[in-house]
């Protein structure tokens, strides 16, 4: 298909209108402009009087028609239903979940708790002496590790216990 000077869509090959139909379309032109012409000036204005004045007799009352668009707000309803269905929810969950969240021990782990537990306790209630050696054990337990490491003899028990 072409489109050509005049704006009419020609399909491929077609060597255009038929001139008989050229004629048709000028002659209905020409009629189209002498009845524009012809109509007075005052035709609008009595149509519309006669047209009122019928519609009076039929009892059709003349009502101003004012085309809207109506939107329907059951989507906007929806959506701040939901917002406040989740809003209520996570409130119901925040006040009912626990303050400090629950830490699950391994047993090993409960054991070494104990352990550390009753070191404290023991050194809280015992008198001064014997907290004084406690500290003293530990101080030893420390200097022990640094020392042994620069010696030899440490090599020593190493091969022979291969």
């Amino acid at each position: 298909m072409n489109n050509d000077s005049n704006n009419q869509l020609r399909f491929t090959g077609d060597s255009g209108p038929d001139p008989a139909d050229r004629m048709i379309e000028s002659a209905l032109d020409q009629i189209g402009q002498a009845d524009r012409l012809s109509a007075p000036s005052t035709l609008e204005s009595r149509v519309l009087a006669s047209t009122q004045a019928l519609l009076a007799k039929s009892g059709v009352a003349d009502d101003a028609r004012v085309i809207t668009r109506v939107r329907s707000f059951s989507w906007s309803l929806r959506i701040a239903a939901a917002i406040a269905v989740m809003a209520c929810g996570g409130a119901a969950w925040l006040a009912v979940r626990p303050a400090v969240p629950t830490v699950q021990s391994s047993p090993a782990m409960a054991a070494l708790e104990e352990d550390i537990d009753a070191i404290i306790t023991t050194a809280s209630f015992a008198d001064a002496s014997v907290a004084d050696e406690l500290d003293k054990l530990d101080a030893d337990t420390l200097n022990f590790g640094q020392t042994s490491a620069s010696q030899e003899w440490l090599d020593v028990i190493e091969e022979t216990s291969l």
